[in-house]
């Protein structure tokens, strides 16, 4: 939602405008009332231009609001959250950097469908003008839509720049001067650069009326940028799992349920507990299932003190469970991770042993990257410093 109101002090959960856009909205104003269209159709009268030049800022605030409605179209159909920035010509300014850092695939499906939105209506737009002639000032403000729309979506590919692409591709690989990458890391940044090449070639040839290729080429572009986001993190993950383990990551599980007890007892720990789903236990302590509160509605209220939640249980299937003894592989757990994004019960020789939250791996990798960038700054720092000592004490030496 777009507030009524422009001002970098205006704080709430949607979108805000800084102080660029009545520059920018100024100029386009002025452009098309005093400069472009009455030279066009010098046959009309003022209060026609200045129309015209309202309705050329309107087209690209709505080509904003395209952008914008594409984000949060995906957002919805992904249940990724979405959250609100400051619009501003210099740079959308995220609120939070965790927003922007790529642990969950479907960011990158929230932060691409904003330029890909823009594509769409601005390749509709080429398309329906190919269709015909008529009225020049109509044909020039559709114009000025498409390549509003094509504008929008090209910045927001350009890696520098603190839109979508920039945003996320500077967050996650840190693309700074005398940036250093070692072994398979090197390939990150190569393939992200060349799947931003992909998506603008993709969509200048859109521009251009090539529709098809455009298309898949933006298509590839994203989908190769997506793929090599998706296999640092996994690496980086994965060098976690390999020195911590995931013992520290494994928090107590709920107080499970007995495979005897009844289900008016398990009303109770739900009830207790506050939690939709419990895991189920033998008297040894081995899980052997789950019991969801809904399945309580299967029985008549009555009759709960009579069924035991054995009968009524979910048996787990082989991708509900991680194992620490014997441990499963790194691949095994990502993709548990992957399917079950709140928590996953950890067992050892078939006993449960707690919870592991996804989100605690993701700090501990976030933590000890950022860790890493520092110390690696530190040794820089301190090895400048040694090299302008030593050329000091050498140059005062007789």
């Amino acid at each position: 939602m777009v507030p009524s109101k422009i001002g970098k002090d205006r704080k709430n959960s949607g979108h805000r405008f800084d102080e660029s856009w009545p520059f920018l909205l100024s100029f386009l104003f002025y452009a098309s009332a005093f400069e472009l269209f009455p030279k066009m159709a010098p046959d009309h009268t003022p209060s026609f231009y200045l129309f015209i030049g309202v309705f050329v800022c309107f087209l690209f605030l709505l080509s904003a609001l395209i952008h914008e409605s594409g984000h949060r179209i995906a957002s919805r159909l992904t249940g990724f959250p979405y959250e609100g920035e400051l619009f501003s010509v210099w740079g959308g300014r995220p609120r939070t950097v965790e927003v922007l850092l790529a642990s969950d695939p479907r960011i990158m499906v929230v932060r691409m469908s904003g330029p890909l939105a823009n594509l769409i209506v601005g390749a509709a737009l080429y398309f329906w003008m190919s269709g015909g002639d008529g009225d020049p000032v109509k044909w020039e403000l559709i114009l000025f839509f498409a390549k509003s729309n094509l504008f929008i979506a090209f910045i927001n590919m350009i890696p520098v720049l603190p839109f979508d692409m920039g945003a996320l591709v500077l967050s996650r690989f840190g693309m700074k001067k005398k940036a250093e990458y070692s072994g398979e890391e090197k390939d990150f940044p190569r393939g992200v650069i060349f799947g931003w090449l992909l998506t603008v070639s993709g969509i200048l040839m859109t521009g251009r009326g090539r529709f098809i290729a455009g298309f898949a080429l933006v298509v590839l572009g994203i989908l190769l940028i997506r793929s090599c986001l998706s296999w640092r993190e996994r690496l980086g993950l994965a060098s976690c799992l390999e020195r911590y383990g995931i013992d520290w990551a494994v928090t107590i599980a709920s107080k499970p349920l007995k495979a005897e007890e009844t289900l008016d007892q398990a009303l109770e720990a739900f009830r207790s507990q506050g939690k939709t789903t419990l895991p189920v236990v033998d008297d040894m302590g081995v899980l052997i299932g789950k019991m969801e509160w809904k399945n309580l509605r299967k029985k008549p209220v009555e009759s709960w003190h009579l069924y035991p939640v054995a009968e009524m249980m979910i048996p787990l299937s082989w991708s509900e469970s991680l194992s620490i003894d014997p441990p499963d592989v790194s691949q095994r757990i990502f993709d548990l991770l992957y399917c079950h994004r709140d928590f996953v019960w950890v067992v050892s020789s078939g006993k449960l042993l707690g919870e592991l939250v996804p989100e605690k791996l993701v700090d501990r990798y976030r933590m000890e990257r950022s860790f890493s960038e520092d110390l690696s700054s530190f040794h820089d720092r301190v090895a400048k410093t040694g090299q302008e000592d030593r050329s000091t004490s050498g140059s005062s030496t007789p």
